[in-house]
């Protein structure tokens, strides 16, 4: 049975591609990005279905990516935060995208349930839009209650 540590490792270590991804997160595992609800995009996904389609598409999107440079700020037996280097050349508008994430993962039964992290968005639009930030129109009516203490005031 795999550690937070170890599944963390496995998942900045190891290949990118939707199986070798899938096979480290439990049935109902969930992955979120709470900082794309800023450009209304989608920033939750659950289940390898949703899982699946999603780290297809980052492949497509960033065909070169890795992740380098892991470091465990905090470990638990079953949560572990961490921060590691994401570097890829964007697909879609052919920029180096190289930015420091913060993860924080959540492991149950051996598997990811949770893993939750946090981009530079700017470094997120300069890849995904042709202007940049100032290419987003971001919506008036964006989900702005994300996490689990959203609706706590």
């Amino acid at each position: 049975m795999s550690s937070a540590t170890q599944l963390l490792q496995s998942y900045v270590e190891g290949p990118h591609d939707p199986a070798s991804v899938l096979s480290l997160f439990a049935e109902d595992g969930v992955l979120e990005a709470p900082y794309f609800a800023t450009f209304g995009m989608p920033w939750q996904f659950k289940g390898h279905e949703a899982l699946a389609a999603t780290f297809g598409h980052l492949g497509h999107i960033y065909p070169d990516l890795r992740f380098e440079n892991l470091r465990i700020t905090c470990a638990h037996e079953h949560v572990v935060v961490g921060e590691y280097e994401f570097i890829a050349t964007s697909a879609t508008t052919g920029r180096r995208v190289h930015q420091l994430s913060n993860i924080t993962l959540v492991e149950k039964g051996g598997r990811i349930s949770l893993l939750r992290e946090f981009q530079n968005i700017a470094e997120i639009a300069l890849a995904l839009f042709p202007g940049g930030l100032a290419g987003v129109d971001i919506p008036a009516d964006r989900a702005l209650q994300i996490g689990a203490y959203s609706d706590q005031n």
